[in-house]
């Protein structure tokens, strides 16, 4: 009876949700107040929704990924709800804006899905990360905070399409005259210019652009090839695509990371289809309903970067005796179970875990650092995962463990340049042009993105030095009288 909105972590879970919903609708004989949303669709659907959510006389709910976030004009809606913990603060903030706008109150419902206790749960099932992640983000709203900016990246994919901009809008620019407008007086301001340098040459190989014999740079044939074409406007990725049809009306756009075939059934749009035919050549799909499907698996990324704020403030959680009101019934009996095993596991006094042949680091810090630290035990052959933020070592011992944290923390060549060589190329291509970047380039690039060194190794430190002057309780477990990263 309300206009909502309910923002899903994935477009596959839009989808799940919308399909269930209109099933729902269908066999409760209900009218349908049920839609999906998100970039894969075609501009006539999405269309469709935004103008019935502004017509606050027709009833909707819909289901949708952050295309609804903010930028598009829907008018005030009644609730916004939040399917899975939140990724960023930010984020969360600019959907809670959506609803409240006619003078009513902003009303915001988290949902969070948790494992059922049993003897096997994990670790991070048994401490209820998802709910204290989503709490944590929500005392940081109320609190007023939200990320800044990442400093340091050199956005380099960005900088080449930029440069070849340039070069397109006055049919040629010399070296000096794109270093003074994108570096010196620019958005750039990270980059040296060994590194600009570099980067020209680089694009000259690739036949992205050409140096005439009075120093004037113009197009290569590669560099002609992408400024004529549409996706050349993006600075994002535009991964391959295939178009959806049905009865000669198109539903939208999917990239999917497995191939489509004739036979198959999916889920698009909150329905149920059958694949009746693939164009490979138009990159053309027919569908015709059915009964039975799977939701398309879109080939992007649903996650985000969460901030050692994040951490910090879900480890205060634990430690805390605050009961936060806004939690029902079923959200506080999770909560309350997630910090009792965190004191009955006495987390508080100790951040390492060994559980038979794995060790378990709780390390209450954000992801750069974590995978900054996942990735130098990786390099020194250790098998490692990440689960929430809490690091998994399989099949090491306190003594291998010391030996490798001596190792890192003793190396003098050790650089997050480096460290972004062991990743392998095709890993470290995460923007739209990074494949055309030399491999120091994009080393340079990947560490300036994704590592944070000196702050995985004041984490180290602090590690090995209980690991280094505590000796093991038991088999089982490592509890120190004192706490680190306090």
């Amino acid at each position: 009876g309300h206009s909502n909105l309910v923002f899903a972590n994935s477009k596959i879970l839009v989808e799940i949700l919308g399909d269930m919903l209109h099933r729902k609708t269908e066999q409760q004989q209900l009218p349908e107040e049920f839609f999906v949303h998100h970039g894969s669709l075609s501009k006539e659907l999405r269309e469709y929704v935004e103008k019935t959510l502004k017509d606050s006389q027709r009833p909707m709910t819909v289901i949708c990924t952050s295309t609804l976030e903010m930028g598009v004009d829907i008018g005030s809606v009644h609730s916004v709800a939040q399917i899975g913990a939140p990724h960023e603060v930010a984020s969360l903030r600019q959907r809670l804006g959506r609803s409240g706008r006619r003078g009513e109150s902003a009303i915001l419902r988290l949902y969070v899905l948790e494992e059922e206790l049993n003897p096997g749960i994990s670790y991070a099932d048994a401490l209820r990360l998802h709910l204290f992640q989503a709490v944590a983000m929500i005392e940081l709203l109320l609190a007023g905070w939200c990320e800044p900016p990442i400093a340091g990246a050199l956005h380099l994919s960005t900088l080449q399409q930029q440069i070849m901009s340039v070069i397109a809008q006055h049919g040629g620019a010399t070296a000096r005259d794109i270093w003074r407008v994108l570096v010196e007086h620019g958005a750039f301001g990270n980059i040296t210019q060994s590194q600009f340098v570099t980067l020209l040459k680089a694009m000259g190989q690739q036949q992205l652009i050409q140096q005439e014999k009075d120093g004037l740079l113009i197009p290569g044939e590669e560099g002609e090839y992408l400024v004529n074409r549409y996706e050349f406007y993006a600075v994002f990725a535009t991964p391959q695509e295939y178009t959806l049809f049905t009865q000669g009306k198109q539903l939208g756009k999917v990239s999917p990371s497995t191939p489509l075939k004739a036979g198959n059934m999916l889920i698009f749009a909150g329905r149920r289809w059958r694949i009746k035919d693939v164009d490979q050549e138009r990159k053309s799909v027919l569908l015709e309903p059915s009964r039975g499907g799977m939701p398309p698996s879109f080939n992007l990324s649903t996650g985000g970067e969460l901030r050692d704020e994040v951490r910090q403030r879900m480890y205060a959680l634990y430690k805390d005796d605050y009961i936060p009101a806004y939690l029902n019934h079923g959200a506080l009996r999770l909560f309350k179970q997630g910090r009792d095993f965190f004191a009955e596991s006495q987390l508080n006094e100790s951040r390492v875990i060994f559980d038979a042949c794995d060790i378990y680091l709780f390390l209450w810090i954000g992801d750069r650092i974590i995978y900054t630290i996942t990735s130098l035990l990786s390099l020194n052959k250790m098998q490692v995962s990440i689960e929430n933020g809490l690091v998994v070592i399989n099949d090491a011992g306190l003594d291998q463990l010391v030996a490798v944290l001596e190792s890192i923390l003793a190396s003098s060549t050790l650089t997050a340049e480096v460290l972004a060589a062991s990743v392998p190329r095709e890993n470290r291509s995460l923007e739209k042009y990074d494949h055309y970047l030399p491999d120091s380039l994009s080393c340079s690039e990947f560490a300036a993105r994704r590592f944070d060194l000196p702050g995985a190794k004041n984490i180290l430190r602090q590690l090995l030095e209980v690991l280094s002057n505590k000796k093991a309780a038991s088999a089982e477990s490592i509890l120190p009288s004192t706490p680190f990263l306090r």
